[in-house]
């Protein structure tokens, strides 16, 4: 695997985690505001998170993904078994 390999599979993983922490947040009615305030983190963060930002701070980002339900190491294991 090449580093162009590598690049495009973090801006897919990057932009599929983003969509999931978008959707979990939506059904549970929480403004892009709201997640941020209990996060910890700006509006700006969550918006470029959700939006597939590659370089967003991996610890911030799982935190914002605890809070909505989304267990990491779980998505991680179904992605290796599917």
């Amino acid at each position: 695997m090449d580093q162009a390999d590598t690049e495009n599979d973090a801006a897919w993983f990057s932009r599929r985690f983003g969509a999931l922490i978008r959707a979990r947040r939506q059904q549970m009615g929480l403004s892009l505001e709201d997640l941020a305030t209990v996060a910890g983190v700006g509006i700006r963060f969550v918006h470029e998170l959700e939006k597939g930002k590659p370089t967003c701070q991996i610890g911030r980002a799982l935190v914002v993904a605890g809070l909505v339900g989304l267990d990491p190491v779980t998505l991680l294991e179904q992605q290796s078994a599917s």
